[in-house]
């Protein structure tokens, strides 16, 4: 009785090991630009639905409507907080959430600054610059429904 034939292992391939070469990578700036540019436009739409006098300044959600400084921010749904800087917080009197409700547009809540120094967690992480967040139950608590957004005065929004 013959015994069997070993099949011969396959030969690895000598692969080159992959040298240290930086990878092309997006800066956190060029990944964030659309939600940011989108929510600076939903911004300033509510704020001239709303008689807010918009800073000049087109990267700033901040105006002022009868000497009440605003910053007008806005959550892509109302389980995202809206965010707001340390900074932001210590110049203005209110803030305004702008929160999408799926299907039909978006709602737009005031509160005092006051309330969101007490209410808001606050992050302050050495990696990241200091911050509040106040989520859609804190602003409901302690805010005021001002009025609602249609689906198409949101879509105008949209970065294409």
């Amino acid at each position: 009785m013959k015994k069997p034939e070993k099949l011969a292992k396959p030969k690895k391939l000598a692969v080159a090991k992959p040298k240290n070469v930086p990878v092309a990578r997006l800066s956190d700036e060029e990944v964030n630009r659309a939600p940011l540019a989108w929510g600076r436009r939903l911004a300033r739409l509510v704020g001239a639905k709303f008689g807010v006098k918009m800073s000049l300044d087109r990267a700033k959600n901040e105006g002022v409507r009868r000497k009440t400084r605003i910053a007008i921010k806005c959550a892509k749904s109302r389980c995202a907080p809206v965010f707001v800087s340390v900074e932001m917080l210590a110049r203005i009197d209110e803030l305004w959430g702008v929160f999408l409700v799926v299907g039909q547009g978006a709602e737009i809540w005031k509160c005092d600054a006051d309330f969101v120094r007490r209410a808001a967690y606050i992050n302050r992480s050495s990696q990241k610059m200091a911050r509040a967040e106040l989520r859609f139950k804190a602003m409901q608590r302690g805010g005021v429904l001002i009025g609602k957004l249609s689906e198409e005065e949101v879509e105008s929004c949209q970065i294409p």
